[in-house]
Order: C-alpha cells, then structure tokens, then sequence
C-alpha cells in the first residue's frame, strides 16, 4: 500500500536516505549515493559512508505529484539535492536532480539515475524530460506502481500492481563503470550475471 503524502507540487518534504535491503550480506545496509556520469547526471551506487566526498553533501527529497496523466500515475518522485559548500566568496547553493528509469533496448534491466531538474527553466514542458515516479509501501520499501498485466490473456488493465524489482548490477554508462542500482525489466531474472536482488528502504535523516 503506497503512503500519499498531501503536499503540494515542487514542495520539499522531510529529507530520507536509501538504504539497501538485501540477502547479500556485502550490500545488505549500504546507503545508496550519487556516483557521477556526467555532469548533469549521477547514478546510484552502494556505499558504507554517507558522505563520500566531504565538499559536497547529498540528501534525497520526495514530493507528491498532482499531474497525474503526465506523470506516472502520480505519487511522490524523488529529487537528488547536492550541496556545494563556499568557493571563496560565493555562497551555499544546490543543484536539483530528477529521479529517472533509462531503458536499453539490448538488455532487461533499466538503469536508476538522476539528472538535472530544468523546471526551473524558461523551457516548453513538451521539451523537458518527464521524471519517474516511485512510491514507498508502509514498510518504506520503494516500488513502482503498474497498471496492466500482460503475462495474462487477455491483458488485464487497470490492475494496481506494486513492483517492487530492484537490483545492484555492474552497469557501465559513457565510458564510467559502476556497481548501480538497476530496475529488472519484466521477468525472467536479469540477464546481466552480476546482478544481485535488493529492496530498497526509504530511511528518514
């Protein structure tokens, strides 16, 4: 059962922390963390310390979507905040980052990644990328929420399903390779052998 928080868009909620859930006993309690891809797009990789890198903070944000046609059935997306401390005289300021699932059409898992939030932008809303949403169940164990099932004759639509298919794989993305946080695509298991089941568990700070 999804947990609805009444909000309104773009509203910043309490901050929480992912952490990993696994019968692996090497991943089973890391703390999901931006690893860089590019500049304006980080991935989630598994990690013992909560800051990696001490100039610049992470924390996660979620917040309920109203818009409910143009994004994923609604419920709370997820932003990625960074923190930059002073450089000099310039003062704190952060980055926004938008919760995505990238597909690939050559594999079975999707990758989970962030990139830059342009809302903010003088921008038409055709042209901006559209974020994915997720939920957190009464457990705080985050899902995606789907609405047919094609696995019966005829498909059955408009059956609330949560998902919950979360997995840490070695991915590898513009040349960077990284341990990351991965959707598995339908079933049977991923076909990439590294990969290993996680749930992943919302955790507030």
């Amino acid at each position: 059962m999804a947990i609805f928080i009444p909000a309104q868009q773009d509203e910043t909620l309490k901050h929480f922390r992912l952490v990993l859930q696994s019968e692996n006993s090497t991943l089973n309690g890391r703390v999901l963390h931006a690893c860089h891809w590019n500049v304006d797009a980080n991935a989630l990789c598994p990690t013992f310390i909560e800051y990696p890198d001490q100039r610049i903070k992470y924390i996660f944000t979620s917040t309920t979507i109203n818009d409910t046609d143009s994004y994923d059935n609604g419920g709370e997306y997820m932003k990625l905040r960074m923190v930059f401390p002073p450089i000099g005289s310039n003062p704190l300021f952060t980055m926004d980052f938008r919760f995505h699932i990238q597909t690939n059409l050559y594999s079975n898992i999707a990758l989970a990644w962030f990139d830059e939030d342009y809302a903010e932008k003088d921008e038409k809303l055709e042209d901006r990328k559209v974020w994915d949403a997720v939920f957190f169940d009464e457990k705080g164990l985050m899902f995606k929420k789907g609405v047919a099932d094609d696995r019966d004759v005829p498909i059955q639509e408009n059956v609330q399903k949560n998902y919950y298919r979360w997995y840490v794989c070695n991915t590898v993305y513009n040349s960077y390779y990284y341990q990351t946080l991965v959707w598995g695509q339908g079933e049977p298991a991923p076909q990439n052998p590294t990969c290993v089941k996680v749930d992943v568990r919302r955790e507030f700070l």
